[in-house]
């Protein structure tokens, strides 16, 4: 039996529109999702053993939660395909459907690898973990824990953003007082103004 080993780790995109674009641009994380936004799932594997790995599939990508037993989540059954993977290759698989969840918290994400045609066949996988250390897990098989944001959460960090900066313009004003604000504010302003307007300037003398 010819034996495999793999290196695996599961990254998500997520779709950005930027201010004045009409492209579409694509952010890549590698944990804390947050609940009820849409991503697109990858799976990033890397051939770390001596052989050749064959052509394989990915399959059975489901989704439970760490503490709430009955909480899971499956996918449509989709076979992702991974190409014959040299030693020391990478390769990145992504599934085809947006992905989801309304969980939020622990959650354990796994699916099973085959290669095909070959069911006898043993590929050993390591995970990579969020400091970047492989562990081993279980045979023709891929994990990973991450952690998803709840709403909550995301409401909140808004809300301690929003105290902070309170924060700081009431200890400027009781320091420096109001007044004194308000003129360092326009100060600012015009400064800057001044600054870009000389920017446009100088561009409009090269252009010539």
């Amino acid at each position: 039996m010819t034996k495999y080993k793999i290196e695996t780790d599961f990254i998500f995109q997520k779709t950005k529109k930027k201010l004045f674009s009409k492209k579409n641009h694509f952010i890549t994380i590698k944990n804390n999702l947050k609940q009820n936004e849409s991503y697109t799932i990858g799976i990033r594997i890397k051939n770390s053993g001596n052989n050749t790995l064959p052509q394989a599939t990915i399959k059975n990508l489901k989704i439970r939660h760490l503490s709430i037993d009955l909480s899971h989540q499956e996918f449509e059954d989709y076979d992702m395909c991974i190409n014959n993977l040299i030693p020391g290759k990478t390769e990145i698989i992504w599934y085809p459907m947006k992905f989801v969840t309304l969980m939020n918290g622990l959650i354990w994400l796994n699916a099973k690898i085959e290669p095909k045609n070959i069911s006898e066949e043993q590929i050993t996988t390591f995970q990579i973990d969020s400091i970047g250390q492989a562990k081993k897990y279980e045979n023709n098989e891929i994990g990973s824990e991450l952690y998803v944001i709840s709403e909550v959460e995301k409401k909140q960090t808004i809300t301690n953003s929003l105290l902070l900066l309170l924060t700081i313009v009431t200890t400027i004003q009781a320091v420096f007082g109001f007044k004194k604000v308000i003129s360092w504010f326009f100060s600012l302003i015009l400064f800057s103004l001044e600054k870009f307007l000389l920017a446009i300037q100088l561009i409009a003398n090269l252009i010539k």
